[in-house]
């Protein structure tokens, strides 16, 4: 009997001789070849488009560089980055001017403008749209579904998408925009939190102000903030023996 074809019996097991690393599982219902990686079997990785970057790689590492104009005032100017060095930064992308949630969100960070001042953050609110569509929608009224014409946070232009590239905020269904990505810039330029949403909910900008606070803290007296932490509340000393001074004060 061929060895390289049958099977050998070892008391009551049954041994396969062909090695796991040798075979090739073809799943036809699941969209083609399967390869063996060691003793695991993986997909193939085919139609993935590697140009992305991955945007949580860029927690705690440098926020990507960039200038673009932007609409401030009633005004077309140039924003950089860079600018806002030595203030915290919240670089929130959103889908498209005109839209439906979109407008709700950057009313609320608007509206929270003097809140975010007093923690020293900059707003900056990105989308592929040109800077002449920013405008005209800021000049139409709130109840027309524009943006009231006072509007305390900068829309910058994005038309050519390379903002949004280099944080990786487009959307994956080649529909031209990008989702809604919030990024979290310290006054170091370093990128301290990241969030992605789909486009049908909008984020919630008391939570986004929280977070900052929080990191705030953090900064100041090097102890880290609980789950639901609010401004003012008790934080943890990240030590194992007084960590219990929290710890023992919670029912």
């Amino acid at each position: 009997m061929d060895d390289q074809t049958s099977r050998a019996k070892r008391g009551n097991e049954v041994v396969d001789p062909i090695p796991k690393k040798r075979r090739r599982v073809e799943e036809e219902d699941e969209g083609g070849d399967m390869e063996v990686d060691g003793e695991e079997v993986t997909p193939k990785n085919e139609g993935k488009d590697d140009s992305l970057p991955l945007p949580f790689a860029l927690v705690g590492k440098p926020a990507p560089s960039f200038t673009a104009e932007a609409a401030i005032n009633g005004e077309i100017k140039q924003v950089s980055l860079s600018d806002h060095l030595g203030k915290w930064v919240i670089l929130f992308f959103y889908p498209l001017d005109w839209t439906f949630v979109c407008p709700t969100e950057i009313l609320s960070f608007s509206d929270n403008s003097d809140n975010f001042n007093k923690c020293n953050t900059q707003v900056l609110g990105v989308s592929v749209d040109s800077v002449f569509s920013h405008l005209a929608w800021v000049q139409t009224s709130r109840k027309q579904g524009g943006l009231g014409d006072v509007l305390s946070i900068p829309l910058l232009a994005d038309v050519s998408q390379n903002i949004a590239k280099l944080y990786g905020a487009m959307s994956h269904d080649n529909s031209g925009h990008t989702v809604r990505a919030t990024f979290l810039i310290d006054p170091k330029g370093v990128v301290r939190h990241l969030s992605f949403n789909d486009p049908p909910v909008g984020r919630s900008v008391e939570e986004l102000l929280r977070l900052v606070q929080g990191f705030q803290n953090f900064e100041e007296n090097g102890e880290v903030c609980p789950a639901g932490w609010q401004q003012g509340g008790q934080t943890i000393v990240p030590d194992p023996i007084k960590k219990l001074e929290y710890f023992r004060q919670q029912q």
